[in-house]
């Protein structure tokens, strides 16, 4: 029922609202070729696990509702994992009023129908935690890898994944007998492979465009772009040309 309740608030006026700021970010940084993906992104922040969920999406049409799906599946999902994760410490009763209060919350409603990376953030987290906790119950080769790779992965979502990482290692530390520590010393080393051999590689060079070198045709195929997503039909022209300045780089110049 909390599930169920979840997924149709989560899809309730997903499509209200035309794109924000953030969620134009979003088309941009996903809308590319694969490598401006990978590492050509805007924002060093957010890694491109995310946008690379919601790439087959960019040019679905009505695009509010499309982009916006994967998150409010991410935040579906994040019910049961948050009970599951909340019954292994606390018991059936105390998981079922977590994911009860998960599924209500106007907060992580709003975040799962965001085109951004937050719901999955939480999920992949979830995921962390929940594999971690398999590990420590019984420390298989397995399940020590499958907790390393679901760690990374938060990190690869968003950088701000560090911390939890390190959250997760000091868990292990408290929960673990100290003659034990030495067994999950490969995991911390598998993990940190992970985040540091990986990433981030070399960046692409992104080449200021120069406004004034822009052509009517040019200006109006970024314009064309926008419209397509509903967002430059609430903007007045001065507001456009920002956004072409915010998502090309362009320096501006005094009296241009």
């Amino acid at each position: 029922m909390a599930c169920l309740a979840g997924l149709l608030l989560r899809l309730f006026r997903l499509n209200q609202q035309s794109f924000w700021n953030d969620e134009i970010l979003t088309i941009d940084n996903a809308g590319g070729t694969l490598l401006d993906t990978l590492v050509g992104l805007s924002d060093p922040n957010i890694l491109p696990l995310y946008y690379l969920t919601v790439r087959g999406l960019i040019h679905t049409q009505p695009a509010e509702p499309w982009l916006r799906l994967p998150s409010v599946l991410f935040g579906v999902l994040s019910i049961p994992l948050f009970y599951a994760v909340v019954r292994h410490r606390g018991g059936s009763g105390l998981a079922l009023t977590a994911a009860a209060l998960l599924a209500l919350s106007p907060l992580h409603i709003w975040y799962s129908q965001e085109a951004r990376p937050y719901a999955l953030l939480l999920l992949l987290s979830l995921v962390a935690l929940f594999a971690l906790q398999l590990a420590l119950d019984r420390p298989t080769p397995g399940r020590k890898t499958a907790a390393a790779v679901a760690a990374a992965s938060v990190f690869y979502c968003h950088t701000i994944g560090l911390g939890f990482i390190l959250f997760l290692a000091v868990h292990v530390l408290l929960a673990t007998p100290r003659q034990r520590w030495i067994g999950w010393a490969p995991v911390g080393l598998a993990t940190a492979l992970l985040l540091f051999m990986l990433w981030p590689p070399a960046p692409v060079e992104q080449r200021p465009v120069d406004l004034a070198a822009l052509d009517e045709t040019a200006i109006g195929a970024r314009l064309d772009m926008l419209e397509h997503y509903d967002v430059v039909e609430r903007l007045d022209l001065l507001e456009e040309l920002d956004v072409i300045r915010e998502l090309d780089i362009v320096p501006v110049r005094d009296g241009g």
